[in-house]
């Protein structure tokens, strides 16, 4: 956690607000896209089986 914290106070210094706004929503974006795609893995291998 402490790195998190770390790495993403050094990240808003480097990138400004704006672009860390949208850093973090392109972040968002992909987080769920990668959440959906497990979940749609998992059911067709349940559906298939």
């Amino acid at each position: 956690m402490a790195v998190a914290l770390n790495t993403s106070r050094v990240v808003l210094d480097v990138l400004g607000l704006e672009d860390f706004g949208v850093y973090s929503a392109v972040g968002g974006v992909v987080i769920l896209f990668s959440f959906f795609n497990s979940a749609m893995s998992s059911a067709t291998q349940r559906f298939f089986i």
